[in-house]
């Protein structure tokens, strides 16, 4: 299997990129908000991971109702929540990583320690005897989709955080190391960053932070 970065000098127009697959930066940063609040909030009391537990779960959560509103399926494939766009042009799970959007487009995103979901979607020609056994807990729960949904390409929603500012990318998984993190990248989508300074008062502590997810009718 041929691993390739790309990189190019000149990226196409990334809110371009994204509406190929009825996606905006805007949605994202909807999903993002009140979870960034709460991991922004959180006190020195709080377990050194909540953090980043808020964070994921909090924009997951927010993110399938704003896409499972517009035809998406929220599945789990091996233990990995994702969401799969209704005419499988992609399907997306979340992941932190370092060195997300480095303005050096040498330098490629590293996602924390991926298991065999994310390893069976980067080598679908890979022998399954190369693959490890899924356990009883990792068995998706997606025997109901068609199969151009089960096989729609795995993308990333790739976060990393620093204090309020999050930097974000959309990745295509192609290649990882010998600790089991995503190093290589056949495609990445630049998503706008989202600055927290002075845009999270409303999901504070004192506030409500509900969101309105718009529900559209599906044809």
């Amino acid at each position: 299997m041929t691993i390739v970065n790309l990189f190019p000098q000149d990226r196409p127009d990334h809110e371009r990129r994204l509406a190929d697959f009825d996606l905006s930066s805007s949605d994202f940063h909807t999903a993002f908000r009140p979870g960034l609040s709460r991991a922004v909030n959180r006190s020195k009391l709080a377990p050194p991971n909540a953090a980043g537990t808020d964070l994921y779960n909090d924009t997951f959560e927010l993110l399938a109702q704003i896409l499972v509103a517009r035809g998406w399926r929220k599945t789990v494939a091996m233990g990995q929540p994702r969401v799969i766009h209704p005419h499988g042009k992609c399907q997306l799970a979340l992941s932190s990583a370092h060195d997300v959007a480095d303005p050096d487009q040498r330098v490629s995103p590293k996602t924390r320690r991926k298991g065999p979901a994310t390893q069976r979607s980067l080598d679908a020609d890979l022998p399954k005897a190369q693959l490890p056994l899924p356990l009883p807990e990792w068995v998706a729960n997606d025997e109901d989709l068609p199969r151009n949904l089960k096989e729609a390409p795995l993308w990333f929603v790739l976060y990393e955080r620093e204090g309020s500012f999050l930097s974000l990318e959309l990745g295509r998984p192609a290649g990882m190391d010998a600790s089991d993190r995503v190093v290589e990248w056949s495609d990445i989508i630049d998503i706008a960053p989202l600055d927290g300074v002075g845009d999270l008062a409303v999901f504070g502590p004192d506030g409500e932070g509900d969101i309105d997810v718009p529900v559209e009718p599906r044809d």
